[in-house]
């Protein structure tokens, strides 16, 4: 038995055939009266007329239903060519003769018109095809994309438990709980810590990253002050920038009760630690790296802020700023040096300043 969907559609078939039938009899009947008044009349303004009519139909008839209405229309302008070229040469009627043109232009102009109609149809039918190959790949990246990330999230957890663990042993070890260690010990303690460190902190910019571009992670937004958060930050990091030789400075301009702002903190903490931490990572000995926090007058919105970290770093090639943004890509201070990181700070930086917009 077919569904309803199946008779609903075949219902919508047999009525846009019934239209189709109704309009091209109706537009023969008025071809055949108008063809049947030009045998009548010997005047040329009104068969001029009459002529026009005829070919406005003709038109319809290709235009409004392209293959029966096309052979409809061949056949009665023919028959009124023939009709036309009957009373020329058996009865002599030279006011016919003129006509004749008439119905055979209309031909012609049909033709085209059916040929230009065909050609769009068949270009339409191969866009369609385009379209639904599109969709079913659009589709399939998808699914793609979502499985990554799912994979990324699920690897990213199964990783961080056993290097949390690490952490834990190598500072307990650092700090000589169980015993004195020796200076060879010690280094070697304090590369494994770096090491377990430096690599939680790409398995997690990875876990963050495929969940923002999943759509699983959501702001949790409350209200902080902005300069007080900036400046945690710089302290944070002022170790880091006397150690790499860079003078890290901050300034900010706005009366503490006036830096209230709506956002996730510990995602505008993390925008500005791998700010920071860029312009630290790139800079040059004995650089200077500096952390500015404005009030921005919107009336829109009056509590709009502007965090500038600039720094005297050794730039950016323009052929690689535009992929400065894109996942795992770095940027080698020099030719011999090579490039710092994961490549993964400045892309989960974008990702959520995009969020909070």
């Amino acid at each position: 038995m077919l569904s309803e969907r199946q008779l609903a559609k075949n219902g919508q078939y047999f009525e846009r055939k019934h239209v189709a039938m109704t309009s091209m009899v109706i537009c023969v009947l008025i071809f055949v009266l108008i063809t049947v008044f030009q045998s009548q009349n010997s005047s040329p303004e009104l068969n001029g007329i009459a002529a026009q009519i005829q070919v406005m139909v003709s038109v319809l008839l290709v235009v409004s239903i392209p293959k029966p209405g096309y052979l409809v229309a061949v056949i009665c302008n023919g028959a009124l060519s023939l009709l036309l070229a009957s009373r020329v040469f058996i009865y002599g009627d030279t006011y016919a003769a003129p006509g004749i043109v008439i119905p055979i232009g209309t031909i012609i102009t049909i033709t085209i018109i059916s040929l230009f109609g065909r050609a769009l149809r068949k270009r339409d039918q191969q866009l369609s095809v385009v379209n639904r190959e599109l969709q079913q790949i659009n589709v399939m990246l998808e699914k793609s994309s979502q499985a990554k990330s799912q994979f990324l999230a699920n690897m990213s957890h199964e990783l961080r438990t056993p290097l949390n663990a690490i952490i834990g042993f190598s500072e307990v070890l650092k700090d000589e709980l169980f015993g004195p260690l020796n200076r060879k010990q010690q280094r070697y303690v304090n590369g494994v810590l770096a090491s377990s460190r430096h690599l939680l902190s790409l398995v997690t910019d990875i876990l963050d990253l495929s969940k923002v571009e999943s759509g699983g992670m959501e702001l949790e937004r409350s209200r902080f002050n902005i300069k007080e958060t900036a400046k945690g930050v710089v302290a944070l990091l002022r170790n880091k920038a006397r150690a790499r030789k860079v003078r890290l400075s901050y300034s900010a301009d706005i009366a503490t009760r006036d830096a209230m702002i709506l956002a996730d903190e510990r995602k505008i903490k993390q925008i500005l630690f791998n700010l920071i931490d860029n312009g630290i990572k790139y800079n040059k000995p004995a650089g200077l790296l500096s952390v500015t926090v404005t009030k921005v007058k919107q009336e829109a919105c009056p509590a709009t802020f502007r965090i500038v970290v600039e720094d005297t770093g050794v730039g950016i090639k323009a052929a690689d700023q535009e992929k400065l943004f894109d996942p795992f890509t770095q940027m080698s201070r020099n030719c011999t040096e090579p490039a710092e990181g994961s490549g993964l700070g400045l892309a989960l930086t974008k990702q959520l300043v995009g969020l909070h917009n």
